[in-house]
């Protein structure tokens, strides 16, 4: 198993805001690591979901320091959690420069699951002169304009949530997936509104992006994970964060698998 410790500290860096994520209603911290974990991990129908090939990412983004955010964000999941899919967690990265602008023009638009891709379902995502692509996660970055039309294309965008990142509160940062029948991740979108502080900026990808590999929901109020819904974290939790996912594909239970397989393995790499 891999135990890039040295690296994985080095790639985390101190936020100062985590905000909400799109997904189950999140209950409060149990304030026990693996119960929380339990919490964050389970779902409404008592298993977990999880990707058994190496996903794709489409990073719709321009900011400089969005892109550099998530290289760590790849090359510590990549260094540290060993899968039986592939010889790194990730597949592809592609980027795309989407501009707003597009819109208001005779662009083609869209975004959408099809048949096809490693799961039997992929996202496409036609943007315009932006090009077309083919994957299986979308992380869109950019100011008010652009997220509400990317919100527009994907559909499944409760249309509250995108009401509240336009508004400019807070709540600028949110993430959804779809598993397939026998419960495997086929598609995700991760949505952030900019401008916002670095700080902010680093804590919704590193929260969201890690929220679309597995982690379903939030404990509320937890010391133990960034999947907290709370204001402030700190490298332990990140580290901690980075051990759930280990316990997710290194344990072997699965998508659809058992929860306690998971939190058994994540007992015994806290115990290391």
């Amino acid at each position: 198993m891999p135990h890039a410790i040295p690296r994985l500290l080095a790639a985390i860096c101190f936020a100062v805001f985590s905000l909400p994520a799109l997904a189950q209603e999140d209950p409060p911290s149990t304030g026990n690591i693996l119960g929380d974990a339990r919490l964050i991990i389970t779902s409404d129908k008592g298993d977990v979901r999880l990707w058994n090939h190496p996903p794709r990412v489409l990073m719709i983004a321009s900011d400089p320091f969005v892109l550099g955010e998530l290289a760590k964000i790849r090359e510590t999941v990549n260094e540290n959690v060993a899968v039986t899919f592939g010889p790194t967690f990730f597949g592809d990265w592609d980027v795309a420069v989407f501009d707003s602008e597009m819109a208001k023009g005779n662009h083609w638009l869209g975004m959408r699951t099809e048949k096809g891709g490693p799961s039997g379902r992929q996202i496409k995502a036609l943007l315009g002169d932006a090009g077309t692509f083919y994957t299986d996660i979308v992380i869109a970055v950019g100011d008010r304009p652009t997220i509400a039309v990317l919100n527009g294309l994907w559909s499944r965008m409760p249309g509250h949530y995108t009401r509240a990142q336009m508004e400019g509160s807070k709540a600028r940062c949110y993430y959804q997936s779809l598993t397939s029948d026998n419960n495997i991740r086929r598609s995700a979108y991760v949505s952030i509104v900019l401008p916002t502080s670095q700080d902010v900026v680093s804590e919704c990808l590193w929260e969201e992006v890690l929220h679309t590999l597995g982690p379903l929901g939030d404990a509320v109020g937890s010391r133990f994970f960034t999947f907290d819904e709370q204001i402030g974290t700190t490298t332990n939790k990140r580290y901690n964060d980075i051990l759930l996912i280990r316990a997710l594909y290194e344990s072997g239970a699965g998508p659809g698998g058992d929860p306690e397989i998971v939190i058994d393995y994540l007992d015994s790499l806290i115990g290391q």
